[in-house]
């Protein structure tokens, strides 16, 4: 079993970034609603990373309760704001408000997060210009250990907008035969088994378990909780890692692989300003 040591390949990235962003004066502008445990620790963990690379990271905080309009108020300003590269909305947010609307409202030439339904369209159309930040972060975190997905079948739990269904999308760019199991899926014991490739974003404990997955199999944890201080990715982590060929970490896997291709869409946008 070989790890797919996010927290050793994100920092060899970030060592390279911090060459040129100490020179784009880069600023990043985030959206938090409410005090959600995972939105929290992921934010504050972006803005750690924007510290140590001399980037300025600004974080707008709104109560749990705010109105829609205020978001989108808010953002209409860091739109029309030229001293702000990035604009990330911290999903998830509160039910009563209009995810989709408030993501699309965020100008493409800021969208860090690439979440604006003019990149997720790009992506299907396998023209990926900004991709949203986590499965860039999966995608670059097997290239940098050689994981070809041509050819491979790949098995992908959750279907998410922010996650699965991107990643599937780029899984499929790359020659891999996709299977994607979401809450309707039965017997999914059965996809994962003819799978050479897991990959899990459900947010669930222990969901993935040791007779689910064929020996010599990759299995990418995306997954994360937080119970009681403690965090959990969607893999039975030390049950499952005799199976596998390699496996990710939770966490040091592909969460800090997420935050550094944050910072690569910052830079990505900048480069990209001349052309919005």
């Amino acid at each position: 079993m070989k790890l797919l040591d996010g927290m050793k390949v994100s920092e060899g990235i970030s060592t390279n970034l911090a060459k040129i962003t100490g020179k784009l004066n880069l600023k990043l502008s985030i959206i938090l609603v409410g005090k959600n445990p995972s939105s929290v620790v992921y934010v504050n963990a972006k803005k750690r990373k924007c510290n140590t690379l001399d980037i300025e990271c600004d974080v707008v905080h709104f109560d749990n309760d705010v109105k829609e309009k205020k978001i989108l108020e808010k953002i209409e300003l860091l739109n029309n704001d030229r001293m702000v590269s990035g604009i990330l909305v911290q999903l998830p947010l509160p039910s009563h408000l209009d995810t989709r609307k408030i993501l699309d409202s965020v100008d493409i030439g800021k969208d860090v997060d690439g979440l604006n339904s003019y990149y997720l369209t790009k992506i299907f159309l396998n023209e990926e210009k900004i991709v949203p930040c986590t499965p860039k972060g999966v995608i670059t975190l097997l290239d940098y250990y050689k994981i070809n997905l041509y050819g491979k079948r790949i098995c992908i739990l959750g279907f998410s907008n922010i996650v699965g269904k991107p990643l599937a999308a780029m899984c499929i760019n790359r020659g891999g035969t996709v299977t994607i199991c979401n809450s309707k899926t039965k017997n999914i014991k059965e996809h994962t088994l003819r799978s050479d490739i897991i990959m899990s974003s459900v947010g669930k404990p222990k969901l993935v378990t040791k007779n689910m997955v064929s020996d010599g199999a990759i299995v990418v944890d995306i997954g994360f909780s937080k119970i009681k201080g403690k965090t959990y990715g969607d893999v039975d982590f030390n049950n499952v890692k005799e199976k596998c060929a390699y496996i990710s970490p939770v966490p040091g896997g592909v969460g800090p692989m997420t935050i550094v291709s944050l910072i690569q869409n910052l830079i990505l946008l900048k480069k990209l300003k001349d052309n919005f």
